[in-house]
Parts: C-alpha cells; structure tokens; sequence
C-alpha cells in the first residue's frame, strides 16, 4: 500500500468525523510521510510502520468523540464516545460497553420512578381536588379507608414532592456519571493506545 491508498483508505474510515477536523488528520499523516521519506523510508515502509489503517481510524474516532463528550452532558455525546470506544476492540466491548449500559439502565430506571411518582402525585392530588369539590355526591366513594380528604391530599403531595427529590438527585446524579465515564474513556483509551505501541 503506498501514501495515496493509504490516505484514501484511512479519509473513507474517518467517516462521520467533520471534514476539517478529517482535513487536519489528514494533514498530519502526509507530513508524517514526508518527514519519515526525508530519513529514506519507502512508502510501503512507511505504511507498514503506522499499523492497520482501520485500527488508527478507530483510534482517531474514540479520540475525537471522547474530546467531544468532555464537558457535555448530552446523552447523544456520551453514547457516541462510548460506542467509538468500543470499536477499539473485544476488551472495550466487555470492559466499556457492558458496565456502562449496566449503569446506564439502572439510572434510566431511577428516573422513571422520578417522574412516575412527581406526575402521579402531583396529577392525582389536582383531580382528586376537582373531584372532591365538583362531585360532592360522589366524594363519599373517594375517601379509602376512612382516610380523610386532607390526608389523601397530602399523601399524593408528598409523593409528587419524593418525585421531584428524586429527579433532582437523578439529575446530579447523570452528570457525576457522564463525567465518571468520560474520565474512563480517557484512561481506556491511553491504555489501549499504549499497549499497541
């Protein structure tokens, strides 16, 4: 494989990467090239050097993706740097992937709870008011148990506000996530980088 090939092959897996950001990659190799046949190298030397066009596009994608999930905290950013992560090898699939959709689940669930119990709450201490004060005859049958108006009302009032806790700890709780796996895809990355070398 010579210099052309290989910078076509490698403009091709870049693919989904911004081209100016794909441009300067790009840039970067071809002066690599240069620099390396100023010493006498063969193209074909050169190439076989750099290793395996796919794995330093794999490389260049889980760097690029997990720069740009550093300090964002949009789900689409995380899950994008993970998945390019994961495209680095078997190991990354087990190591990243799986405890990240493991976590990931448990923490989508918390916030189904969340958002559950502050619409349910909340929803159902408003109709039961309307209910209460626009039916009287049917009111009667709206009292469980003997319970009281004002207890069934501050019942669904407190599990509309356990609701609204809890997504708020979801919330803070996401963010430490995202930051927690952005932090670990840097590791993995550096360590699968430089094992390779």
């Amino acid at each position: 494989m010579n210099k052309e090939q290989f910078l076509t092959q490698l403009k091709k897996q870049l693919s989904g990467i911004p081209k100016k950001e794909v441009d300067d990659m790009l840039y970067d190799y071809e002066e690599h090239f240069t620099s390396a046949a100023a010493k006498g190298k063969s193209e074909e030397e050169i190439v076989n050097s750099l290793g395996s066009v796919k794995s330093i596009a794999a490389t260049i994608k889980a760097d690029y993706y997990i720069d740009n999930a550093d300090g964002s905290f949009k789900p689409k950013d995380i899950i994008s740097a993970v998945f390019a992560a994961a495209a680095l090898g078997f190991f990354n699939i087990v190591f990243v992937l799986g405890p990240f959709t493991g976590i990931a689940s448990i923490i989508f669930a918390l916030w189904a709870v969340s958002f559950s119990f502050l619409f349910s709450g909340f929803i159902g201490a408003f109709l039961y008011t309307i209910a209460a004060v626009f039916s009287s005859a049917v009111f009667p049958l709206l009292a469980f148990q003997g319970l009281s108006f004002i207890t069934i009302f501050f019942g669904l009032l407190t599990l509309g506000m356990t609701g609204l806790f809890m997504g708020i700890g979801c919330f803070y709780l996401t963010r430490l996530f995202f930051k927690l796996t952005v932090s670990y895809l840097k590791w993995n990355l550096n360590f699968v980088t430089t094992r390779r070398l």
